[in-house]
């Protein structure tokens, strides 16, 4: 199958060697020569896309069967066209093509704040920030794809971690440091392979939908980070209540609509 990943970086590097050595024909698109040497391997074509270019966006969705979506913005200032700008010119390009299949990788902050109450796709989606706003209408964008024919899938992606983003890395950058809040916060995270594992099952299942992506483990942030520096030997993390910290969004994400499909995570425990 000719596949087109939009956005090839962490997580679409990782499905393009998956794919590629499922014997598809893949086309990445990256925003910087950097990424490129490493691509080399598993796609036939590599091009520089901003999400704005209709006219290059076009020959590619023309020219390939099924569409993956995995862009990421570093900046806070790029999700506008990042996210919501790229969609909505795919979405005017597929107005003048046949009918394929998408799959996008969102984020679970659409949800916002529950409360630590849990969460699962029926449930409200209040986002929190204007990026997590950007996000919602975002999916609206994707959505809006079925009335063409599309075949549709979003997945909902917990925090990352995997290669090259360790739990060990993780809680190394952070150790020694005081942050803000109680640390009563639930974490969500989900493992690189479950995110390649969940894309390729779902596509090849023909299964359609919106479906959350996160482990089942579900440690508040206080007893992760102080379990994760226990084994890794280094300095704790301690939470102050008095202090203005970044805001989290409290809430547990259920992954149980993705596992009634018959998909088996990879990863369920974090095995610390």
């Amino acid at each position: 199958m000719n596949t087109l990943i939009i956005g090839c970086g962490y997580v679409g590097k990782a499905l393009a060697k998956a794919l590629h050595a499922l014997g598809h024909s893949v086309t990445a698109t990256v925003k910087t020569s950097r990424n490129t040497a490493s691509l080399d391997p598993y796609c036939q074509r590599v091009f520089f896309l901003r999400g704005s270019d209709q006219e290059s966006m076009q020959k590619l969705i023309d020219a390939n069967d099924l569409i993956i979506v995995t862009l990421a913005a570093k900046r806070k200032e790029d999700y506008q066209s990042a996210y919501l700008g790229a969609a909505s010119t795919l979405l005017s390009c597929a107005r003048n093509s046949p009918a394929k299949t998408l799959i996008y990788t969102s984020s679970t902050s659409v949800y916002g704040d529950h409360g630590g109450a849990w969460v699962d796709e029926k449930s409200v989606l209040q986002p929190s920030t204007e990026n997590s706003s950007i996000l919602v209408e975002t999916e609206k964008t994707y959505t809006a794809l079925e009335e063409l024919g599309w075949n549709v899938t979003i997945l909902r992606l917990a925090e990352i971690y995997g290669p090259g983003r360790s739990l060990q890395d993780k809680i190394k950058a952070m150790q020694g440091r005081i942050l803000g809040g109680t640390g009563k916060a639930f974490s969500n995270m989900i493992h690189l392979e479950d995110i390649v594992g969940a894309v390729l099952y779902l596509h090849s299942h023909k299964i359609t939908g919106i479906y959350n992506l996160a482990d089942d483990e579900h440690p508040e942030k206080e007893v992760f980070y102080h379990d994760l520096a226990r084994k890794y030997h280094l300095k704790g993390i301690l939470f102050d209540p008095s202090l203005k910290g970044m805001r989290m969004d409290n809430k547990k994400v259920s992954n149980h609509k993705i596992k009634s499909t018959g998909y088996s995570l990879k990863r369920a425990s974090r095995a610390l």
